[in-house]
């Protein structure tokens, strides 16, 4: 298994444009990915630990996925990694889907911990 680290120098101050934007589970990041989006900052919003027992085809029904919608986020533009369980299950799954897409760079939504919990991403 081949496995792609990388890591950040320093959290950004200020937002650029990229492929994706990530908002990492367990938190309130959407609000963050939902302004990225509407300023054009990227055309896709990736939703990790989404599934929570949810079928694919009802992730529309997950209390992320609405409040996006709620904030006029396109379903087209919406992503979901149901697959992750860690932070480190979230980085592997971002970087194959940033592969697979051939996407060059994302924009992270999540917290800089002193352990490196999403330094390692």
């Amino acid at each position: 298994m081949f496995i792609w680290r990388y890591w950040l120098s320093a959290p950004a101050t200020e937002p650029v444009q990229a492929d994706l934007i990530v908002a990492l589970g367990g938190g309130e990041r959407e609000q963050m990915a939902a302004i990225l989006y509407q300023a054009g900052y990227a055309k896709k919003i990736l939703l990790t630990c989404i599934g929570g027992g949810l079928a694919p085809h009802r992730y529309f029904l997950h209390r992320r996925t609405q409040l996006l919608l709620d904030q006029g986020i396109p379903v087209e533009a919406l992503l979901f990694d149901d697959q992750s369980d860690s932070s480190f299950q979230e980085a592997i799954n971002t970087a194959a889907l940033l592969q697979a897409y051939h996407w060059q760079s994302a924009l992270v939504m999540g917290f800089c911990s002193q352990n490196g919990h999403l330094l390692n991403i």
